[in-house]
């Protein structure tokens, strides 16, 4: 989880997060949008998992059919095992 410091003032954000291991959840320092923000949880990630496999899916878009876009999920986690 990536969350802006300023954040943190807000109770229901601590709320939340408080159901997570404090390893799991990157401060950002400063709000620079999605793009930066996910830069640096990939940073992170690429630092503690180096073989990871990371898919990023905007929560801002709706999929209307779940089940075929998953099945597509699941092909491209299937071939990149395959490499």
């Amino acid at each position: 989880m990536v969350v802006n410091e300023d954040y943190l003032r807000y109770p229901d954000v601590c709320r939340q997060l408080s159901g997570l291991p404090p390893k799991n959840v990157v401060l950002q320092p400063e709000n620079k949008e999605t793009g930066p923000g996910l830069l640096l949880l990939l940073m992170h990630l690429a630092k503690r998992y180096p073989e990871s496999v990371v898919a990023v899916f905007p929560s801002d878009h709706f999929i209307l059919e779940e089940d075929p876009f998953m099945g597509h999920v699941e092909l491209a986690c299937r071939l990149h095992g395959r490499r």
